[in-house]
């Protein structure tokens, strides 16, 4: 789960960190999930000491301007709320929300032996991240490089979807097979000879049978990570100067302490940039600049190619205006003719703002803070049987 929010939406003389190798980090100093995991029914009599993944019933104070614990919405928006939720989250989650003031009630869960003082991928992270740094000082950008995208790529590898999507172009009776499969998505006839079908392996035969582990992924782990990612920013986005927050990343008013900060040290923090103003307009949707100069421009999608400093100004001025303008595509295909070529595309370059926080307007509707949705999800839990 990534957290990615805008706090305040402009300001004056920020200072933007970056927390070095912040998943590495994680993985190599905090004790992981293993096993096979236990089923616990009833844990609402147990105190916190428990390691895994529970169901549990949370109560964040309204008055919490920064909570940390996440929730999904009905639309799928990532948001981190106060207010009474049930929902399942990592242990080491649980006890830091209890530490900061949440109330915290464990109804049941998944529990697993804890991998410490033991952490199995310690040394695989130090000796790429010792290469990496000999890299660094050696200038050698490639090798630097690869080392930081093998030590990224872990993370990933334990979150993989285990199902991987293939396209086969086949005879008839490769056709028919394929069509019986649980995995089956869709299929197309290119002639009387040979179908293209598109379907998923690692797949069970029907959907009723006993789920069993994925044998190419670890996601107990993959969920470990980015929550005990989300206990090592806590202390930094849960800040009042704090503008916005990338996932190992923040924008802030105040200059932090000198031993927090290395360009080096896995889970410290760089300084980006120093000492400039900011608009933030939404999630990857920022424009960093000083005396009039843009240096850092955010903008998801081609049209990052259109917006300049005074398009951010004004839409900060008017979050309803667009800008209507044309873009030409270089490498447009045309899938009919199979023809490559130029394409003239009408764009309608516009603001969408976050939908995580609720904005803030002042006197003269001036777009100046935010402030979090309030949650009530039981998750059906207010409903069953007390017996």
């Amino acid at each position: 789960m990534k957290a990615i929010e805008i706090h305040i939406p402009i300001g004056k003389e920020l200072y933007y960190y970056d927390v070095n190798s912040l998943y590495p980090y994680v993985i190599k100093h905090y004790p992981m999930p293993s096993g096979e995991p236990v089923w616990q029914d009833n844990c609402e009599d147990m105190d916190l000491d428990l390691f895994g993944f529970l169901e549990a019933y949370i109560v964040a104070p309204h008055n919490m301007k920064r909570p940390f614990l996440p929730y999904r919405t009905s639309k799928n928006t990532l948001i981190f709320p106060p207010g009474e939720v049930v929902s399942v989250y990592y242990s080491e989650d649980l006890k830091y929300a209890k530490s900061i003031g949440c109330q915290v009630t464990p109804l049941c869960g998944y529990i697993f032996h804890k991998m410490d003082p033991y952490i199995p991928f310690k040394d695989f992270v130090t000796t790429l991240s010792t290469e990496r740094i000999k890299a660094k000082n050696e200038g050698n950008e490639s090798q630097d490089y690869v080392y930081k995208l093998l030590m990224n790529s872990l993370y990933g590898r334990f979150g993989i979807n285990p199902q991987t999507s293939l396209i086969e172009i086949c005879n008839y009776q490769r056709y028919l097979e394929l069509i019986r499969t649980y995995g089956f998505v869709d299929a197309d006839k290119i002639n009387d000879s040979y179908y293209i079908v598109n379907y998923k392996i690692n797949t069970e035969s029907t959907p009723d049978i006993e789920w069993k582990p994925s044998k190419i992924a670890a996601v107990q782990l993959a969920a470990e990570i980015t929550a005990c990612a989300r206990i090592h920013m806590y202390p930094y986005i849960s800040r009042k100067d704090c503008h916005y927050i990338d996932t190992n990343s923040i924008l802030i008013k105040g200059r932090l302490p000198d031993y927090v900060i290395s360009s080096m040290e896995l889970g410290k923090l760089k300084l980006e940039y120093a000492s400039y103003d900011a608009i933030c307009l939404a999630a990857k949707n920022y424009c960093l600049f000083k005396e009039g100069h843009a240096d850092v421009i955010k903008h998801k999608g081609l049209t990052i190619a259109l917006v300049t400093l005074e398009w951010y100004k004004k839409q900060y001025a008017n979050l309803d205006h667009i800008t209507h303008t044309t873009m030409t595509t270089l490498f447009n295909v045309n899938l009919k003719t199979l023809d490559i070529g130029q394409k003239h595309i009408h764009i309608n370059l516009e603001t969408t703002t976050s939908t995580k926080r609720e904005a803030v307007f002042d006197k003269d509707g001036v777009w100046v803070d935010t402030k979090t949705f309030v949650v009530k999800d039981y998750a059906g839990q207010d409903k069953r049987d007390p017996a």
